[in-house]
């Protein structure tokens, strides 16, 4: 089994191979981007951000080097300010399904390709811009602080690979934004994630695409099908279930009596 220093070490060693430039340029063009002809093109703006991230996410005064590039720190983080959004998104598209054609064929559960889905979160420069969109969070002094944005990815169980994220305002549910994550699920599928994901409308749209879920209970929730189980006897009691009945109408029905 390959670890993952091995395979860092390998993608840093040959970003080429993995990332060409030929390949990264093609997909710009196609996207309608044009640009200059100069040391720092798209493609190797991305190339050099990639090793950046590889890196520990290292200054940008020093990223230059890392890909052999005669160019200053301030050159190079005015050009990745100029990659278009559009084209990072393609390219984290076609460098997932590249890397998930094989892993969609071995390494299932069961005979299942397990996904899972999260939320998080990361600041940002402090710009009036970006503390409009984003805003930060409660507690802290006007004028203290960074933008902080909610993040929310969907990963390949298996190949541990990032398939696609979404970034919204800090104050967004994890909830909100998931069903623009479903598109990648297909039929027989198994989703994974904590209790934020578990509600009755997120889990109607996933039986609608037919696909099982792995999801924990909210902490208030009680799930006990014992019999004389624990209840409700009072409106204090919340989150207990109001009987000590329940009714069977078939495998995957239930009626509380």
């Amino acid at each position: 089994m390959v670890s993952i220093t091995r395979a860092l070490r390998r993608i840093k060693g040959d970003l080429d191979t993995l990332l060409s430039g030929s390949y990264l340029a093609e997909m710009a063009r196609e996207l309608g981007c044009r640009w200059r002809e100069r040391c720092l093109s798209p493609a190797v703006t991305i190339q050099l951000f990639v090793l950046q991230i590889l890196h520990g996410n290292v200054c940008c005064a020093h990223t230059p080097r890392l890909g052999g590039r005669n160019v200053s720190g301030s050159g190079y983080c005015q050009a990745r300010m100029r990659l278009p959004l559009e084209l990072l998104q393609a390219v984290l598209r076609r460098l997932a399904e590249r890397l998930n054609r094989t892993a969609n064929e071995v390494g299932r559960w069961y005979g299942h390709r397990l996904f899972l889905i999260d939320g998080s979160s990361f600041s940002m420069p402090d710009t009036p811009e970006l503390q409009k969109q984003f805003g930060q969070p409660v507690g802290q002094k006007k004028g203290c602080g960074f933008p902080v944005a909610h993040l929310l990815a969907l990963f390949d169980a298996h190949a541990g690979t990032l398939l696609d994220l979404r970034a919204s305002n800090w104050r967004i549910h994890d909830l909100s934004r998931a069903a623009e994550l479903h598109p990648h699920l297909r039929p027989g599928d198994v989703l994974l994630a904590d209790r934020g994901f578990c509600s009755y409308g997120h889990l109607a749209l996933l039986l609608q695409c037919q696909v099982h879920v792995v999801f924990r209970l909210h902490q208030r929730q009680i799930v006990d099908f014992r019999p004389h189980r624990a209840h409700a006897t009072s409106d204090a009691d919340r989150g207990k279930p109001r009987s000590i009945w329940l009714a069977g109408l078939g495998g995957q029905d239930q009626v509380v009596m």
